[in-house]
């Protein structure tokens, strides 16, 4: 017959394979949460950054273009800038010589 001590022994036997069975699937179907929460995640990090890269991909190229633009305008500023230089070199010899005649 069982005594007392029997049955509690058993109990803490049926109870400790209950939380061991327990536990396994627990940590079985958190490993199955997990890993969609981390693909979730994964996807969602994944679109987030194709948006990004679709924002700044036509500022970049904007920035190309512009800077290609402010090269250009450089060097017509430049081109300019001698040709006023030149003139202004002939203006001052057409004075000279004026002065020199009117006087």
């Amino acid at each position: 017959m069982l005594t007392k001590t029997d049955l509690q022994k058993i109990e803490l036997l049926i109870d400790w394979k209950f939380d061991e069975k327990f536990d396994e699937k627990f940590d079985e179907k958190f490993n199955e949460k997990m890993e969609e929460v981390y693909l979730r995640f994964k996807n969602d990090v994944a679109q987030f950054k194709d948006e990004i890269i679709s924002i700044f991909q036509p500022l970049q190229e904007d920035h190309i273009v512009l800077s290609g633009r402010v090269h250009e305008h450089s060097d017509t500023i430049e081109n300019h800038e001698k040709r006023i230089f030149t003139t202004e070199q002939h203006v001052v010899v057409l004075r000279d010589k004026l002065y020199k005649r009117n006087n």
